[in-house]
């Protein structure tokens, strides 16, 4: 007779709620203690903070209505800065940052979707150096530069996203 052990490894989601209902009550204290591939689901709440996610993460909010990342407003600090490869984030209201709404840098196969990108003192979406990303369905209005900026990048799709009143051409 032979014995045989198999390890499975099984990712249960991550839960944020700004109210307490969740595991963690803010979105970067779930990013920061989440392993790779993790998928963190964040509740309706308004959330006051600046985000970096430095791992293939999936981040899901619960609408551009209910789930607000209120960016800080610190001067030249991003809302969202995307520092790893397939990051997917859905489903947010993305506002009032110091600089750029996401910046996705050095980061390939990142999807920005169903979100709303608005009120950045720089771009709405500034991707560099950041291969194969997609943007789509999406809305980018009132910031202070362009809607999206592409910079030493190649091959990202931007898709049926609407732009408006936006400082810098779209």
């Amino acid at each position: 007779s032979t014995s045989h052990t198999e390890t499975f490894t099984i990712n249960i989601p991550i839960f944020v709620d700004a109210a307490g209902n969740g595991d963690y009550t803010t979105i970067q204290a779930a990013i920061d203690n989440a392993t790779a591939g993790t998928t963190i689901k964040v509740w309706a709440g308004t959330y006051n903070e600046d985000l970096e996610i430095d791992k293939m993460l999936t981040l899901i909010g619960n609408g551009t209505t209910s789930s607000i990342i209120n960016g800080t407003g610190t001067s030249n600090t991003d809302a969202v800065k995307i520092t790893a490869d397939w990051v997917n984030l859905s489903g947010f209201k993305i506002k009032n940052s110091g600089r750029n709404g996401i910046f996705i840098e050095d980061s390939d196969h990142v999807k920005i979707s169903l979100s709303s990108i608005t009120d950045s003192n720089n771009v709405g979406i500034y991707i560099e150096d950041s291969d194969y990303n997609i943007v789509e369905n999406s809305t980018l209005t009132n910031n202070d530069d362009d809607g999206i900026y592409i910079f030493r990048s190649d091959n990202n799709s931007i898709l049926k996203n609407t732009f408006s009143c936006n400082c810098g051409a779209s």
